[in-house]
Formats: C-alpha cells, sequence, structure tokens
C-alpha cells in the first residue's frame, strides 16, 4: 500500500470566500433610526418640566402608576403574540407561545427602524421555526387589519361623546365604518370575506410585491366563525388594557376620567389608526401623538396632551423593549425551532411550484 503524504492528499474544497464588502445599513434605515431617537428626545423634553414634581399636582405620574400603566402594555402584549400565534396554525406549524412571543417581538421593533417592517421581518423570524415566509407576512397584515377594525369600532363608539356633530364627526364615522364592515362580514362569513381578500391580493401592486404568493397562501388558509370570533375577542381585550393604560395616564395628569373617559379613549383609538395609516412613517411616530394630542388638548391643555401622548408611546415602547429582553433571556430554555432543519424545509417548499405557506390549512378553534 503506497504511502502518501499530508500534503498530497485531496482535500474538499471549502466553501467560497466572499469578495463582497460589508454593506453599509441603507439611508432610509438610518434615517428612520435618526427620526424615532429625535421623537424620543422631544418627548423626554416636554416631560423635563414635569419630572420634579412626579407623583404630585402639575406633574408626572407616580412611578408606581408608571410601572402599573407598563404592566398592562406587557400583557396586551403577551396577548397580541397569542393572537397572531392562533392564526400561524392556520396556515403553518404550531408554535408554542414562548416561540411566538420571541419572533412577535423581535419583528415589532423593527417597525421603528422603516414604516410597517414588521411584516417582512415576522416574515423572516420566523422562518427558522418553520413557519414560511408567505405566512408570516400574511398572518402579520391579518394582524395589523384585525386590530385596525377593531380600534376603529372604539372611535365609532366614542367619537359622538367627543366631536360635535356636523362635518368632523361625519368624516370620522365615514373612515371608521369601512373597518368595522370587514370586520364585521369577517366575523359571519369569514372564508367568503378570505376569498374575496384573495382576489384583491392576486391584483397590481399586491401581486407585485408578493410575487403572487399572498394571494395563493390565502387560498390554502382556513378560517372558521369560532376561530374568527376567538381571536377578534383577543384584539377586543388587547384594545380594552391599552385604554384602561391610557385612562390611567389621564387621572394621573389631571383628568376627570367619569366626564371624559370616552374622549380619552377615543383619543387614543384615532392616534392609532393615524399612525397605522402613516405607513411612510417608521412606528407611526410623531403622527399618531399629534392627532392623540389634538383630541385631548380642549381638557388638558397643549402642556397635557404632548405630556400625555408622550406618556403614553415611552410606556408602549418599554413594554417592547421588556419583552424583547425577557423572551430572549429565557430563550435558552427552548429550541430555537423544529428539528430536522425546518428552515431548509420551508425554503424548499417555498421553491417548489405552489409552495406558498401552507402546511394544510387546518382550522383551529382554540
Amino acid at each position: 500500500m503506497p504511502w502518501t503524504s499530508a500534503t498530497s492528499r485531496s482535500v474538499a474544497p471549502g466553501p467560497p470566500v466572499s469578495q463582497e464588502l460589508p454593506r453599509w445599513p441603507s439611508p432610509r434605515s438610518w434615517l428612520g433610526a435618526v427620526l424615532v431617537l429625535a421623537v424620543l428626545a422631544g418627548a423626554v423634553l416636554a416631560l423635563r418640566s414635569r419630572l420634579g414634581l412626579a407623583g404630585g399636582p402639575g406633574g408626572l405620574p407616580s412611578p408606581a402608576v408608571c410601572a402599573a400603566v407598563v404592566a398592562v402594555n406587557l400583557v396586551g402584549n403577551l396577548l397580541l403574540a397569542d393572537a397572531w400565534r392562533v392564526l400561524v396554525r392556520t396556515a403553518g406549524p404550531a408554535l408554542s407561545l414562548a416561540t411566538a412571543a420571541r419572533v412577535w417581538t423581535v419583528s415589532q421593533l423593527a417597525r421603528y427602524t422603516i414604516g410597517a417592517a414588521q411584516v417582512p421581518g415576522r416574515a423572516l423570524a420566523g422562518r427558522r421555526h418553520g413557519v414560511r415566509a408567505s405566512a408570516g407576512a400574511l398572518t402579520t397584515l391579518a394582524e395589523i387589519a384585525w386590530g385596525a377594525s377593531v380600534t376603529a369600532a372604539l372611535l365609532l363608539v366614542t367619537a359622538p361623546a367627543w366631536l360635535p356633530s356636523g362635518g368632523a364627526l361625519d368624516a370620522v364615522a365615514l373612515a371608521a365604518v369601512v373597518p368595522v364592515a370587514m370586520l364585521g362580514a369577517g366575523l359571519v362569513a369569514p372564508a367568503a370575506t378570505l376569498a374575496r381578500l384573495a382576489r384583491v391580493l392576486g391584483h397590481g401592486v399586491f401581486r407585485r410585491l408578493g410575487g403572487g404568493r399572498l394571494a395563493a397562501g390565502l387560498d390554502r388558509v382556513a378560517v372558521t366563525r369560532v376561530l374568527a370570533l376567538g381571536i377578534t375577542l383577543r384584539y377586543m381585550l388587547v384594545v380594552g388594557l391599552r385604554v384602561v393604560a391610557v385612562v390611567v395616564l389621564y387621572q394621573a395628569l389631571g383628568g376627570d376620567v367619569a366626564a371624559d373617559w370616552p374622549r380619552a379613549a377615543g383619543a387614543w383609538a384615532l392616534g392609532h389608526l393615524a399612525g397605522q395609516l402613516a405607513v411612510v412613517v417608521p412606528g407611526g411616530l410623531g403622527v399618531r401623538e399629534s392627532a392623540t394630542a389634538l383630541v385631548l388638548t380642549p381638557v388638558l391643555g397643549v402642556e397635557g396632551a404632548i405630556t400625555l401622548a408622550a406618556l403614553v408611546r415611552l410606556a408602549e415602547l418599554t413594554a417592547e423593549l421588556t419583552a424583547f429582553a425577557v423572551v430572549h433571556l429565557l430563550r435558552g430554555r427552548e429550541a430555537d425551532g423544529p428539528p430536522g432543519g425546518a428552515p431548509a424545509r420551508v425554503a424548499e417548499a417555498e421553491a417548489a411550484p405552489g409552495g406558498t405557506g401552507s402546511t394544510g390549512g387546518r382550522a383551529d378553534s382554540s
């Protein structure tokens, strides 16, 4: 048997070394980050005059009140992650709540860099856990639409209490009635509503953006009335928790809750919807706060209204950052995804003809 030197043995070639230079983040990403920091800095400056009066008249709410508001928002975020988990089960794998919360928190924070970045962010973050990209994007869009419909219903109910009858009230009612009608159609006939939505996603700009996969993915989603009702109740509970947090802050800043709680709730609803419609603005920053402050200025004054709007944003952001930190600290207690190379199987399925994002489109009544 001939002797072979180590240097003469054939060695399998390694992976090619990329010659491409590292890329800097796009200017749009930098612009989004700068805008976020500028708005947060402005919020802190707006609150500066009240910092020394925390817990007293004319000051900020006490630390205990602020902690309670953040805790309420944390519970709301957990419910949102659970609602997304239930949606994913209609078009993909059954995720645990911990995994769903991890994916949700990562993608949710992405919206502060580029407007609506939670949609592609959820699609990418979910892939490592066996969720196909089209399913991740579709369920995130469904989350946004479902939550906006429930929020619009709240706006429609509270608007007569703080808007004088006339043109402004008619405009708000007209804008809110469309998503409310969509919500009603989804509860009564979810299959027919999804079929109509699939036809919309199969044309025009939606087809160009999704390459036809979004519409095809909807064809495999099975949503029953029981499931639609269960998800709607989750979003109603989330909106209720957000309103409780706003009303608590409103009272802490000297507002008359007994007389004006519909105004406080409507101010949050209007700001939330305005921020969602401003898709080009990262996180709706500035747009949401301006709409909220506009409604509250007649009862709290300009400074008080701006303070409340800033506190609501800071409380929600603190809750999101806290959730992000907690789920990642606990990450070691659960595997990073389903065994057997789930991301690879997802990529193969998406590359295959008709592979758009469903593992069978089963209904779920939980």
